[in-house]
């Protein structure tokens, strides 16, 4: 196994407690995301969910009048709470991610999502303290 790969599985592990949870993610593909790649537009539907290994993607929205707001920064460790939120109420995205810096991900697809929401409790958490921590963002 490569440096990269032993990387991801301490990441996985240091969030994750489900073995077989960390083997499913460890197997997702891993994507190499250029700074300015836009990885999803307003009103897309999900069909992928990045999680951050490295680097960082900005989550945005426009106003009615068409100003830029900043929701949040994915970073390492983390994944896009709104993203998930419309993969599992199978509803367009509200926002647009756009790569910060470089970054690498794990794609998980948005079947993955919704399965793995009731197969393993340690995912459920991850996505309701990731719900928690940007809810507490915006307040």
């Amino acid at each position: 196994m490569d440096t990269k790969n032993d990387e991801v599985l301490t990441l996985l592990k240091g969030i994750f407690h489900e073995k077989e949870l960390i083997e499913e993610l460890a197997r997702c593909s891993i994507a190499e995301l250029p700074e300015k790649h836009l990885l999803l537009k307003e009103g897309e539907y999900i069909s992928i969910v990045p999680f951050v290994i490295s680097g960082s993607i900005r989550v945005i929205r426009n106003d009615e009048s068409g100003k830029e707001i900043l929701m949040y920064y994915i970073e390492k460790g983390e994944s896009c709470a709104l993203s998930i939120s419309s993969c599992l109420t199978d509803s367009p995205s509200k926002a647009v991610a756009e790569v910060e810096e470089k970054t690498l991900a794990l794609v998980i697809s948005a079947e993955q999502v919704k399965r793995w929401m009731e197969k393993y409790k340690s995912w459920k958490d991850f996505v309701l303290n990731l719900f928690n921590y940007r809810f507490n963002e915006l307040v």
